[in-house]
C-alpha cells in the first residue's frame, strides 16, 4: 500500500525516493484511470511518475523467476520531510492527497 510521505528504494539504481502523491492520468484515451505514483528522487532531485502497478511489480531474475519488488518500502519519511510535503500542499504546489 503506497502512501505519500513514505520512503522507498529502487532495486536497480539503489536510489531513495519520497512518495509525494497518488494521482490519475486525465487523458481521454486512458480509460482505466489507473493510479499513478508521484515520487521525488532524494539522490538526483528529480520528480518522477510511474503507474502504481509498475511501482509495485516484482522484478524477475534471468530465469524469469520473480525475486524482489521494483521498489522496496523503507518506512515513513522523517518528520521534516513529511512537514515539507504538507507545506507544499498548503501552498498549492502539490495536490491534497
Amino acid at each position: 500500500n503506497v502512501q505519500p510521505g513514505h520512503l522507498y528504494t529502487h532495486a536497480r539504481s539503489g536510489g531513495t525516493y519520497l512518495i509525494v502523491a497518488l494521482a490519475q492520468n486525465s487523458t481521454n484515451d486512458y480509460p482505466d484511470k489507473e493510479d499513478l505514483v508521484v515520487y521525488f528522487s532524494l539522490t538526483k532531485g528529480l520528480l518522477w511518475v510511474r503507474r502504481l502497478s509498475e511501482f509495485n511489480e516484482w522484478v524477475s531474475d534471468s530465469l524469469g523467476y520473480p525475486t524482489h519488488r521494483r521498489f522496496e518500502h523503507l518506512g515513513p519519511a522523517p518528520w521534516y520531510m513529511r512537514l515539507a510535503l504538507r507545506i507544499a500542499r498548503h501552498a498549492g504546489v502539490l495536490p491534497l492527497v
